[in-house]
């Protein structure tokens, strides 16, 4: 004889995946972040091999941070465009969610060798010392490399503490998204238009240091408290102090 489910015992039955649901969910958004945070590093390794193919070419050269030709281009686009970058989502972190008025496209299918999307990659690049010689005068500054050319591997002081790519957020109000230069220090002169340190994954952010390696270190929350935390912890910690530039982004 077969016996159907009553009204009460299905209810119960549905209360109780719903309670069960409703405790996985967490863990689930929690290993979803991780997966993340852990394709965001492995981009950043990639990065590494990217710049030491780059320099094995280019006799000891680091990429610039941009250059100007017929189009002005930046690293992410000069590594897309020679053929270092395997895979164009590599350049891409993906726990950064876009602001919606990006022209960009989730697919990376359709992005400009300009601006439009190579001005975002996930992982910021050390513009003042290593991408140019910005924070050197400006040595060899010229129509194509308005600020100095980039530093050579050879030049790089204490590499293992030397920023190389960070996980960044581009600071203009009203957007969200990463951004293709980092500078040196948090700034408090209210420019909205470059390049800090951002903690994106639950308060660690990912970085690739000159010496090749890659960290996921445990800054804090925001982009202020991560230029207090680590990785700056290693010397002074105040955004231009002396010992601050030398012991992060500094090079010779």
């Amino acid at each position: 004889m077969k016996r159907f489910f009553t009204l009460i015992e299905l209810l119960i039955v549905i209360a109780i995946i719903t309670i069960l649901a409703a405790m996985l969910m967490p863990a689930l958004g929690k290993a979803r972040a991780k997966g993340k945070a852990i394709s965001c590093i492995n981009n950043a390794k990639q990065l590494g091999l990217m710049h030491a193919l780059y320099q094995q070419d280019y006799e000891d050269w680091y990429v610039p941070v941009y250059c100007q030709y017929n189009i002005r281009v930046n690293w992410a686009a000069i590594f897309w465009q020679s053929g270092y970058v395997t895979k164009i989502n590599h350049l891409f972190c993906p726990s950064v969610v876009f602001d919606s008025g990006l022209n960009f496209n989730k697919d990376y299918n359709k992005i400009s060798l300009n601006w439009t999307g190579f001005n975002y990659p996930g992982l910021g690049y050390n513009f003042w010392f290593v991408g140019s010689s910005a924070g050197h005068k400006n040595r060899g500054k010229n129509s194509i490399f308005p600020y100095g050319l980039p530093a050579k591997s050879s030049r790089i002081r204490n590499p293992s503490h030397v920023i190389l790519h960070a996980d960044s957020r581009y600071t203009r109000i009203g957007l969200t998204r990463s951004y293709y230069r980092l500078d040196h220090i948090m700034r408090g002169d209210g420019n909205s238009n470059f390049g800090v340190v951002q903690p994106w994954h639950g308060g660690v952010a990912n970085v690739l240091w000159a010496d090749g390696h890659a960290t996921a270190e445990l800054t804090g929350g925001t982009s202020a408290s991560a230029y207090q935390r680590a990785p700056f912890s290693h010397g002074n910690t105040t955004p231009g102090k002396a010992g601050f530039e030398n012991n992060h982004f500094y090079v010779d």
